[in-house]
């Protein structure tokens, strides 16, 4: 065997949340917490396994070079942060929910731009809650909500991340006004759509290469506000005294069957009010249908369905806004321009209807039945499972694009959006099981004779006035007058 030999298995490049660093040597340490039970006059000892100790892993590591400080103080700043984040192993790979506990640093004067460093890390658990009712809808609600905001903090962090990467490698004029074509179109189609304020949204006609990273993160913080304000305004629009009173409402609605809209003819003492003309299921149509309607701009901005700014637009807005050259560029809206851009839409529409979803099941805790529970939660799990593929493709493409994909900053981002992503659909899962199980047993009877509902409430009750409630808990009849 020669001495020479390398590794059997690729070394991966050690960093600790995004910085990375060279490794000279590692020490792990893995420690059982056991309690050991001896007894007189006997030999040996039973040993009681509690579980397994924190982890703990030792790394020295160095920086040199004339870029070492930068990447010192890159180090610093990473383990002042109180939060435990993802380690890089060398030989184990990543390792999620490590802390550093110990850091020594040290410098020499005849070691010139290069210093070692002694590091030590620790596994770090989630906290558990203590006196928490575990099938409580509350407390469900309370775990929804913050996942899906911790979620949609993360999806701005992946598109900035990402977005830098791609603006970094931009060399041609015409492909930045292209990127911030597409971009200032979406924009624009969503506010219209949403009715939002323009004074208060609003974005730079032009932009450059070093300032399209900044403008484009601001313009999807704007349309995350928008998408979150305008579908949550939808998702209540029974409450309004006006159903037309949004621009989303009249477009969804004009082309909307509003045969789900009963009209009891009988003499009922309570008549149905305006508040469940729209019921929970008709409701959360209403936001999937706005949300297809926005995840599919970009896709039509390429396809030419949607218009997008002629390059004279373009030109005269840059021209005024005097932040670009102006020269004869050819304004083509490209698909892989509006990749990211789609990419993004699915992930924060997915991320607002889980909240919508939370909402919704909070609200008619009481009164909700469990197949519209089990709609919402089916629907919602769909739309984050399309946004994690969407996120999966993106990180297939860079993964066969660049050779250390897997190192760069982009695909540990998309990696922890895609955990975030699964904790939101697990939350409301959970969530959904809880509202289910807070309702009381339904018995099954079997009908004995024919009749209305009115008459099978009679007989089961002894009030026929009971009728709109078996007819609810049975919303599969579809002829309530001949059961």
């Amino acid at each position: 065997m020669s001495l020479f030999q390398g590794w059997t298995m690729p070394i991966q490049q050690a960093s600790y949340n995004g910085v990375m660093f060279d490794v000279v040597s590692i020490d792990d340490q893995l420690e059982r917490a056991v309690i050991e039970h001896t007894y007189p006059f006997v030999n040996g000892a039973d040993l009681e396994s509690m579980g397994l100790n924190p982890q703990t892993v030792r790394l020295s590591a160095v920086f040199f070079g004339d870029g070492y400080f930068s990447q010192f103080k890159a180090l610093l700043k990473a383990l002042e942060s109180n939060k435990p984040a993802v380690l890089v192993h060398p030989i184990r790979g990543r390792m999620p929910q490590m802390l550093c506990v110990f850091a020594n640093f040290n410098h020499n004067a005849d070691d010139v731009n290069y210093a070692t460093l002694e590091l030590q890390f620790k596994e770090a658990s989630e906290m558990q809650p203590i006196f928490v009712f575990e099938n409580s809808v509350l407390t469900a609600v309370d775990s929804a909500f913050s996942k899906v905001n911790s979620y949609l903090d993360k999806a701005m962090d992946y598109y900035s991340v990402t977005m830098e990467a791609i603006t970094a490698g931009l060399s041609s004029g015409s492909r930045v006004i292209g990127m911030w074509q597409i971009i200032y179109s979406v924009y624009e189609s969503i506010r219209d759509l949403f009715g939002a304020d323009k004074n208060s949204y609003t974005l730079m006609s032009g932009v450059t290469a070093s300032t399209l990273s900044k403008q484009s993160n601001h313009a999807v913080e704007d349309l995350v506000l928008i998408l979150n304000n305008g579908l949550t305004e939808l998702s209540q629009i029974s409450r309004q005294s006006n159903h037309t009173s949004s621009t989303i409402s009249q477009r969804l609605l004009q082309g909307r069957d509003n045969s789900f809209i009963i009209d009891s003819d009988d003499d009922d003492e309570n008549p149905v009010s305006s508040d469940d003309v729209f019921n929970i299921r008709s409701r959360f149509d209403a936001v999937l249908d706005a949300v297809d309607i926005v995840i599919n701009y970009p896709r039509n901005l390429v396809k030419g369905v949607e218009k997008a700014p002629t390059a004279a637009q373009v030109a005269a807005r840059l021209k005024n806004s005097g932040s670009a050259t102006i020269q004869s560029y050819s304004l083509g809206v490209l698909k892989s321009d509006a990749v990211l851009l789609e990419c993004v839409l699915r992930v924060a529409c997915a991320g607002v209807v889980a909240k919508i979803a939370t909402q919704l099941i909070e609200e008619v805790a009481d009164d909700i039945l469990p197949s519209e529970v089990e709609y919402l939660c089916t629907k919602t799990r769909l739309l984050l499972l399309d946004a994690l593929n969407t996120v999966r493709a993106l990180q297939k493409q860079d993964e066969s694009t660049y050779l250390n994909a897997p190192m760069n900053n982009s695909y540990m981002n998309a990696q922890v959006l895609s955990e975030s992503l699964r904790d939101v659909a697990h939350a409301v899962t959970r969530l959904s099981i809880a509202a289910i199980n807070q309702k009381p047993p339904l018995i099954v009877r079997i009908v004995e004779k024919t009749g209305t509902m009115q008459q099978q409430a009679h007989w089961l009750y002894g009030d026929y006035t009971r009728s709109n409630e078996l007819l609810r808990l049975n919303a599969h009849i579809r002829y309530p007058n001949f059961i």
